[in-house]
């Protein structure tokens, strides 16, 4: 897509302002699939990167809260077969690298014994 040629820029950054907070927010997005949303919006390049700028560096964090609220839908299933599966929506989402280790992490921390704080003898 082209941007309308009276589109200021001003309009531009408060575009990828709002697609910004509702990719972090309500989607649990990563920055990859926001820079993407931003780009297919026809956003030029330079705004897109001052926004992603000035978004904080919390890839890893958000990916581990979207994994850990997934993993608890993947009880029942094998652990492999839920890596695999937690690991590959978080990818889709927009997280590259954190996919993995976040999908881990989330697992490993369901499969913990929880402890309550009354205990029966």
């Amino acid at each position: 897509r082209r941007t309308r040629p009276g589109l200021r820029l001003p309009a531009h950054g408060r575009l990828a302002e709002q697609l910004i907070h509702a990719g972090t927010t309500r989607k649990g997005q990563g920055r990859r699939a926001i820079s993407q949303a931003l780009a297919q919006r026809g956003i030029p390049r330079d705004v897109v990167d001052a926004a992603l700028e000035a978004l904080p560096d919390d890839d890893a964090d958000r990916a581990l809260e979207y994994a850990r609220q997934k993993a608890r839908t993947m009880r029942d299933l094998d652990r492999d077969v839920a890596l695999r599966r937690l690991s590959g929506q978080l990818a889709r989402r927009g997280y590259g690298a954190q996919a993995l280790d976040a999908a881990r992490r989330a697992l490993d921390e369901l499969s913990r014994p929880t402890r309550s704080g009354v205990r029966f003898e």
